[in-house]
């Protein structure tokens, strides 16, 4: 009987309000839009935002709150919530919110903006790695990659180290990790990190033996420090097993 007041346009405009000069008007308009849908947890983060815009912070804190009591798994309520504790500085309140978001696989298209948002805080690495990321090998490989793209030495190796540490560090992202140290000018500090790591899984490397991998025993890694096969149109190369001079494996 009566038209939707808050459908997804008209919230758009709504929001648009306060970049036109016009922030208690918006504000006015969610308190109405919470009052009409009290159990939305969109509309609260809608009305903390409202808040946030006339710096009434504590009216802003207790919408959110509210978002987050009405979809405590919403990775979108996660988010905005964590990007108003940003906004204010309060890292402690920020941090169990992007751990939630962190915590759910069904998040994984928001993992790198809680990255960014803990890079552009300005935490520490450690602790980050500490308090601020679930030791999930999704997610701690993922992290790892990520300080990759925004070339970030000290805290790949760092957060590179933690996961392998702890065996959360998955073939792709320490492929990433070496490939990012080489082309950053880190040889040496590449050279070393790899030698530790690869002499847990052959221990002859740097020994008896200095080629890795030299009788293809383990499956290849996306390294520069194990063996590529580039597809060539006249020639097939594949690992195959039970077919070596010596060990089960070898390269045909």
């Amino acid at each position: 009987l009566c038209a939707d007041q808050f459908s997804v346009e008209r919230v758009f405009q709504i929001g648009q309000k306060a970049t036109l000069g016009d922030p208690a008007g918006q504000l006015e308009d969610f308190k109405r839009a919470v009052r009409l849908s009290p159990g939305s947890a969109y509309r609260w983060a809608d009305l903390g935002d409202a808040a946030f815009n006339v710096r009434d912070f504590k009216q802003a804190e207790y919408a959110f709150s509210q978002a987050l009591k009405a979809g405590p798994r919403s990775s979108v309520i996660l988010m905005r919530a964590a990007n108003f504790y940003f906004q204010i500085g309060d890292a402690p309140q920020l941090i169990p919110n992007l751990v939630a978001l962190l915590n759910d696989p069904w998040s994984e298209d928001y993992y790198d903006t809680a990255f960014l948002t803990y890079s552009r805080l300005g935490l520490p690495v450690s602790e980050i790695l500490s308090q601020g990321v679930p030791q999930r090998k999704e997610v701690l490989s993922r992290l790892i990659t990520f300080w990759t793209k925004v070339n970030r030495v000290n805290e790949a190796v760092a957060t590179w180290k933690f996961a392998d540490e702890r065996s959360l560090a998955d073939d792709q992202s320490t492929g990433d990790f070496f490939s990012f140290l080489m082309k950053a000018g880190q040889q040496d500090q590449a050279q070393q990190l790899w030698q530790d790591y690869a002499a847990r899984r052959d221990p002859a490397y740097r020994k008896t033996n200095w080629i890795y991998n030299a009788g293809f025993e383990s499956a290849l890694q996306p390294s520069p420090f194990d063996w590529t096969i580039n597809e060539r149109r006249d020639v097939e190369a594949v690992r195959v097993e039970d077919v070596a001079s010596e060990g089960k494996w070898s390269l045909r």
